[in-house]
């Protein structure tokens, strides 16, 4: 479940859609680089397509457990955001088209506990995924209890993985709001750039301008009229 804010005013909430028919091809095409960390501009990590634009969806971010999307050495045509519509993001290295706003994101895993493993887990995969679109740290707030990491039932110590087969998405996430501090209070100073009514952690807010855009992604259980905490 994801909710965005574009401009500071408007809300929306972004629910799967059945996938868009694709459009015809340009004339140009991007590939990827075959080895992650291979490029044309000397080994960076992420690389760089038409205009400046930083794709994200290369190591399996177009889906939400990693399956699918454009892998390394595929490439594509005709779409600046290829995987958008099945779960991925791709950012830009640059400012929007038109030139104004910031991107910032508020990502809020609402579960705690062993057993909720996944939410967890979609959030550190989100933080990944942004960053390597271009996202930078300070633009982006996490929300996790991080309980389950050094869980005395994980087989994995230390680790977090989205998929049977995937690597660690844990390492590098910043604890902006753990345990106690995961609450609707500190959500809403964050939204709102109130640091002084955030309690704990970073005090890390959103200090969002009129032309920013802010993407918010909140996981955890749901239902009709029901979000989960």
């Amino acid at each position: 479940m994801a909710l965005a804010m574009h401009g500071g005013t408007a809300w929306r909430l972004l629910l799967p859609s059945a996938p868009t028919p694709r459009r015809s091809p340009p004339t140009q095409t991007h590939s990827f680089p075959p080895t992650a960390g291979s490029s044309s501009d000397g080994g960076a990590v992420v690389p760089r397509v038409a205009r400046g634009r930083t794709c994200c969806c290369r190591d399996g971010g177009a889906g939400r457990r990693g399956e699918g999307g454009v892998g390394p050495g595929d490439s594509y045509a005709g779409e600046k955001e290829p995987a958008a519509a099945r779960g991925g993001v791709c950012l830009d290295d640059e400012e929007d088209d038109d030139g104004v706003g910031t991107r910032w994101a508020v990502l809020v895993a609402g579960s705690n506990g062993y057993g909720n493993y996944t939410h967890q887990a979609d959030i550190c995969h989100a933080y990944q995924i942004l960053r390597k679109g271009g996202l930078k740290e300070e633009n982006i707030v996490v929300f996790m209890y991080d309980d389950v990491a050094n869980s005395a039932l994980n087989p994995r110590p230390g680790v977090i993985i989205n998929h049977p087969e995937g690597e660690d998405v844990y390492a590098g996430v910043p604890k902006d709001y753990t345990g106690s501090q995961v609450t609707a209070k500190n959500f809403y100073a964050v939204l709102l750039g109130n640091k002084t009514a955030v309690t704990g952690s970073s005090r890390k807010v959103i200090d969002s301008k009129p032309n920013d855009h802010i993407f918010i992604y909140y996981s955890d259980h749901g239902g009709p009229g029901v979000l989960g905490t």
